[in-house]
């Protein structure tokens, strides 16, 4: 067979696992033994891992300097401009550095908005939408739904809850379904519920309201009383 030149051979668009590519192995001392091939599966299955400032696959806008790498084992990490950006692990993903607590981690010493869910639609439909789904095969009252957290940390550094709102199922009868969700405050160390919605009633300091608005204490001078202010003067109701 003659010899031809590469840029006569057909172009192959739609390349297969096995199929071979010629390779120069500078592993060999002698020129007799350096041409080799490879399948195109293979190498594309032994890519170096890299790191942040040269990725195994860069891009030639950027100079190599922005791409993606192995950091680790099981994890596959993105830089830009020679600088961490975040990473895919076994456990989730992670934006920013740190040790990731969860499947989806924001690292941020920034003070500007951190998640922005964003929706042009001109419409009448309720968008952008959040949702909290407890997809359970067999739901079951007291089965919590969601917990929105609000935790910093105290005077000796110990990571502390502050505030949370979580729902919860009364009923998961079909036709006849009915949910709580509490309002939940930290007061001398402990969280706990300060306002319920349980179905259609409110309880203030009371989990199991049996009327519209209903509020419970243990302090006798407080009892059924609800203060509203006037301009003027103060109204007591009760």
């Amino acid at each position: 067979m003659a010899d031809r030149k590469i840029s006569a051979l057909t172009a192959l668009t739609s390349p297969a696992t096995g199929d071979l590519v010629p390779i120069v192995d500078v592993s060999e001392a002698a020129n007799a033994d350096k041409n080799k091939s490879i399948t195109f599966g293979t190498m594309f299955r032994s890519l170096p891992d890299g790191s942040t400032g040269a990725p195994s696959v860069g891009f030639l806008s950027d100079s190599g300097t922005g791409g993606i790498y192995r950091s680790a084992a099981n994890e596959l990490a993105f830089s830009i401009n020679s600088s961490f950006i975040g990473k895919v692990t076994s456990q989730g993903f992670q934006l920013g550095t740190g040790t990731a607590a969860a499947q989806l981690h924001l690292f941020s010493t920034d003070t500007t908005d951190q998640v922005i869910i964003e929706n042009s639609d001109a419409g009448l439909d309720t968008a952008p939408d959040l949702v909290l789904f407890r997809n359970s095969a067999s739901p079951a009252a007291s089965d919590n739904l969601g917990n929105l957290e609000f935790r910093g940390e105290d005077s000796a550094g110990n990571t502390h809850a502050y505030a949370q709102l979580v729902s919860q199922i009364v009923s998961p009868t079909n036709g006849s379904e009915s949910g709580t969700l509490d309002l939940m405050t930290s007061a001398s160390g402990s969280v706990a519920t300060r306002i319920r919605v349980k179905g259609e009633n409110v309880g203030i300091n009371e989990t199991s309201p049996d009327f519209r608005c209903m509020s419970q204490t243990t302090r006798p001078a407080q009892w059924s009383s609800l203060r509203t202010q006037q301009t003027t003067q103060p109204v007591l109701l009760t």
